[in-house]
Parts: C-alpha cells; structure tokens; sequence
C-alpha cells in the first residue's frame, strides 16, 4: 500500500477499491494512479429540499433546451415555484425567446443531470453504467405527477455513502472515455462521455 493511502479515511481508500474491481469486471481500463473522492467525512450533502429543487429546475432547462412552447414552460415555473432556483446562466437561457441550436443541445443534456438527482432523491432505482440515455418520458412523468410541495415530500435522500459511490465509480468511467479518445480508440464497454459527463 502506498505509505500516503495510509493517511486516507477508510471509506475513500475501500470506495476506490470497489469501484476498480467494478471497472475491472467489465473489461473497462482501471487507472490506479487517480486519487480518491471526498470522504463521507468531510461531505456535507444538501438537503433534499435543495436536491429536489434543482432536479426540478434542470427538467425545466432540458425542455427548454427541447424546445418546449415557452407559455407552458413559464405556467409549470409559476406553478412550481421555481423561479428563485435556476441558476443564473439558466435563467438567462429560459428568458431567451432565441436560443442558440448549441445552448438548446446543452442544456438537453441536463436531463441526464436531472437523472442523477432523481436518483439521488430515490425516484430512479439505480444509475447503472453511463452507456445509455436516460429515460426522459420517466422523469417527466415523475416530476408531472407531483406538486412541487408533493415531489419534495415522495422523495427520500439517499445516503452520503451512495452519492460518494456514485460519484467515484463515474469518475473513473469517466476517465476510461476521456483515455479512450485521447488515444483515438473506440471507448470500450460503449461507454457514452456525454452521459458520463
């Protein structure tokens, strides 16, 4: 064991080692020099309410980024309660009655974002590997089904420990992609950097 590892918390040295031996069983190039995330220690998460929040504001981005009819997207703001919640670049981009195609291709891509939070918030069962779209007509039909007030209240924060799982799994997956494409290879396992990401 390197004599620094020994310094580490625990449970940021195992997490490493777990999400390696994931990576590893599936064939997916393992990097042992990449250091550990944050420990369950030292993380602060926020709290469900803020979560639950920003997963609603960034479905709210993603349809714009859709194209959605800019009335219903200002009726579901009104009647969520979200306009204290976007950020400022996201703001910016709601008001925008003339998007760019290239802002509307990004913040589609927050739907993929929005998926993590859901999951987070335990309405998506699991993440899996970055390789496939989210469901997008799911996390739609999730949010639609719900008040603001009912969403914040059907959602159960999961656990520091997942998040901090989550997050150092892809971290190294994502790794794998930008590797891959450095070296001008098809990325294994069809890893997608953009879900990754």
């Amino acid at each position: 064991m390197n004599p620094q590892q020994n310094q580490l918390p625990t449970d940021c040295i195992q997490r490493k080692q777990r999400s390696e031996n994931i990576l590893r069983t599936e064939g997916i190039p393992v990097n042992l020099n990449l250091p550990v995330i944050e420990s369950e220690i030292t993380t602060q998460a926020r709290s469900k309410t803020d979560i639950a929040y920003r997963a609603m504001c960034l479905i709210i981005v993603a349809l714009k980024g859709n194209q959605e009819d800019q009335e219903i997207l200002d009726s579901i703001i009104a009647d969520y309660g979200l306009n204290d919640y976007f950020s400022a670049k996201e703001l910016e981009f709601i008001q925008d009655q003339t998007p760019t195609k290239q802002d509307c291709i990004q913040f589609t891509w927050r739907y993929e974002a929005a998926n993590v939070l859901f999951w987070a918030l335990n309405f998506v069962p699991t993440l899996g590997k970055p390789n496939d779209i989210c469901d997008v007509s799911e996390l739609i039909s999730i949010m639609q089904e719900r008040s603001a007030i009912q969403f914040i209240s059907d959602a159960t924060a999961r656990p520091i420990s997942e998040l901090l799982d989550q997050a150092d799994l892809i971290y190294r997956y994502r790794w794998a992609i930008v590797n891959a494409q450095l070296k001008g290879q098809d990325c294994v396992a069809d890893l997608n950097f953009s879900v990754a990401l």
